[in-house]
């Protein structure tokens, strides 16, 4: 049974950091908005 713990225990070690990174992850390019939009550049950038 000492294997079964140590097993369960590097598991959650190493599942749980992960699972905070992709929801982390998940989130933050959620935020960045949708790339599907374009916003105009301003008219001294395209003059110039």
């Amino acid at each position: 049974m000492e294997y079964g713990f140590e097993a369960f225990f590097i598991l959650i070690g190493v599942l749980f950091p992960l699972v905070c990174c992709v929801i982390f992850l998940y989130a933050l390019v959620g935020s960045l908005g949708s790339s599907s939009t374009v916003d105009p550049l301003p008219e001294e950038i395209e003059k110039g």
